[in-house]
């Protein structure tokens, strides 16, 4: 399946779930699958499941793909086995990073929660890893940064406005992610660099637009 038909399809879906003010948005989603395909990864670390829709997301995307979680919000945790249905079986849930004993080194990375052990990715990603962070986690960023004093980072935005199918104003921009590349290959650099220039673009546009 096409990953933006996936992205907008599970966008809707989990909007319609209770905690859905939390959720990633379409264009967040999107880039993320757009991330674990360019990547071709096979080992995916998500921090903070929340109710499941990027892993939904990803594990509808491919079924090969070993996928570990962290969560430890009651909430989240009884949400998880109600949203995710027969794939919450295919999911192992850790309360933390530091919990769990990988097998092979993560390819991505991706930030949606708080974990206090986060330092021990540093032992359990590629050389070339990606760290993708959806929301405003200034904290989390700079942390990451010390971690890993050569990465390259970059927003990455969108000029299309909410689904109004789904949870948020369709009214408002579709939220980003930022991008982290930990120790950047030539070619993640080139990618950095023009993600850069079109993250300007972009915001120029929107200036205009209002």
């Amino acid at each position: 399946m096409n990953i933006k038909r996936i992205a907008k399809d599970k966008y809707i879906e989990f909007s319609k779930y209770e905690g859905s003010q939390h959720i990633a948005t379409e264009h967040a989603i999107y880039r993320i699958l757009s991330l674990v395909k360019k990547q071709k990864a096979k080992n995916v670390l998500e921090v903070g499941l929340g109710i499941g829709t990027i892993y939904s997301a990803v594990r509808e995307y491919s079924k090969d793909i070993i996928y570990y979680g962290t969560e430890k919000n009651d909430f989240c945790l009884k949400s998880l086995k109600l949203n995710l249905a027969k794939k919450y079986y295919d999911l192992v849930i850790y309360n933390s990073i530091q919990e769990i004993r990988f097998n092979n080194k993560l390819d991505i990375v991706i930030v949606d929660g708080k974990d206090e052990s986060f330092n021990y990715v540093k032992e359990n990603i590629q050389a070339n890893g990606v760290i993708i962070i959806e929301g405003d986690r200034k904290d989390q960023q700079k942390e990451i940064k010390k971690i890993f004093p050569k990465a390259k980072d970059v927003h990455v935005i969108s000029l299309k406005k909410n689904n109004s199918d789904g949870f948020f104003d369709s009214n408002h921009y579709q939220g980003g992610v930022k991008i982290i590349y930990t120790n950047p290959t030539r070619k993640q650099t080139v990618n950095w660099f023009f993600q850069k220039i079109r993250t300007k673009i972009k915001y120029i546009i929107r200036i205009i637009r209002k």
